[in-house]
């Protein structure tokens, strides 16, 4: 089982966020410990304990047969209709404890998977193209969340969502993860007593399950303007109190769980692969023309957003895919543009020739029937740069 200390990926040198929560956690011996807390921290004063030999004294329940994740459908192939809904539920908790305790086991997976949340905007149109490419689908949802799942997702995702308990959410690690990202988030006079009920308002606890073991996160929403207020984006502040990471919303906090796996001796900042497309989104969003209408990526190390040429690569492995509520046109098509088939696209330009093969004798001789061209229609001649 995977020692406490690495939060980040298999083989992550310590600190890691672990550490990092392991330490803060150390100082609130006078705060109550939640019953799951006191399940996995039987050997050590710490409240994300660890036994003797430094590995977790608690093992997430896990079915052995199946690999997580599993829609019921393939279930049901296997286990009787009422063996299914319990083999399901006992799966859905594996999954979300594995994420949450640092042991997952990805040769269980069925990769790629996408994790996400089940909202209008982004998530929904996540989850339809990873189920369009055969990507295995997960929307996870904490009490309550799904008052706020899109009615196309109820409609043709609901077998992807996963329902985690406030327990669970409200465990140690995560709590610790909250406070660590916050140290970043919530600055100078956003800094009041009730700022992690603030934050309760604006973004979910389940966002760290989607980002807490991806091997990549790609997110459509907005910036906040500098001089702005990380809990509504409108309220004038410092300037020097807007995050640097200055993803707008809730999922902003999702970006900045996945960006502290990153820092602090934690694993490589290189590996960080957080791919943002900036929608500029409400009228008090950021308007950077360097960043807006384009697919963005994250330095960890001077902590800034880096222009890509072109689309990130497409979504592999482990991958969460989150953003804003409300989408532009351009921002849908930049979510299924990266799931675009490179080889298929070509196939079907070449085909496309085929058919238009008598297209360039009726432009020379002056009979274009243009009743059978599909229209708008592109000329151009294929040459690097413009034409491309």
């Amino acid at each position: 089982m995977e020692d406490v200390s690495s939060l980040g990926k298999d083989g992550a040198s310590a600190p890691t966020l672990a550490g990092k929560i392991a330490a803060l956690l150390h100082t609130r011996s006078t705060e109550q410990e939640s019953p799951l807390d006191i399940a996995i921290a039987k050997e050590s004063p710490l409240d994300i304990a660890t036994a003797t030999d430094g590995t977790l004294s608690h093992k997430p329940l896990i079915v052995e047969p199946a690999p997580l994740g599993v829609a019921p459908a393939k279930l049901e192939a296997t286990f009787s209709q009422a063996e299914t809904s319990a083999q399901e539920e006992h799966l859905q908790h594996g999954l979300a404890e594995s994420i949450v305790f640092g042991n997952l086991e990805r040769s269980r997976l069925e990769l790629p998977m996408l994790l996400s949340g089940a909202c209008g905007g982004a998530d929904e149109t996540f989850g339809e193209m990873a189920i369009q490419h055969q990507h295995r689908l997960v929307h996870f949802l904490g009490p309550g969340d799904e008052e706020w799942a899109s009615t196309k997702a109820k409609e043709t995702q609901k077998d992807a969502f996963e329902y985690v308990s406030q327990e669970l959410l409200e465990s140690s690690i995560v709590s610790g993860a909250l406070d660590i990202a916050g140290d970043s988030r919530v600055l100078g006079s956003q800094r009041t007593p009730d700022w992690r009920a603030r934050v309760a308002e604006m973004a979910a606890r389940r966002n760290f399950l989607q980002v807490r073991s991806a091997d990549a996160v790609y997110v459509v929403g907005w910036r906040l303007e500098k001089g702005k207020d990380q809990f509504t984006g409108r309220c004038d502040i410092d300037a020097s109190e807007t995050p640097a990471l200055d993803v707008g919303g809730g999922t902003g906090w999702s970006c900045q769980w996945y960006v502290d796996r990153f820092t602090d001796g934690g694993e490589d900042p290189a590996l960080c692969k957080l791919f943002f497309f900036d929608d500029a989104g409400p009228p008090w969003a950021r308007k950077d023309p360097a960043s807006e209408g384009r697919w963005n990526r994250w330095n960890v190390t001077s902590k800034t957003w880096e222009v890509l040429e072109e689309d990130p690569p497409k979504p592999f492995g482990l991958y969460a895919g989150i953003g804003a509520t409300r989408l532009s046109s351009r921002a849908e098509s930049a979510i299924r543009s990266l799931y675009r088939d490179v080889a298929a696209t070509k196939e079907t330009e070449k085909e496309a020739l085929n058919v238009e093969s008598g297209l360039a004798e009726e432009i020379v001789f002056g009979n274009l029937d243009r009743s059978r061209l599909e229209l708008p229609m592109l000329l151009s001649g294929a040459c690097d740069g413009a034409d491309e």
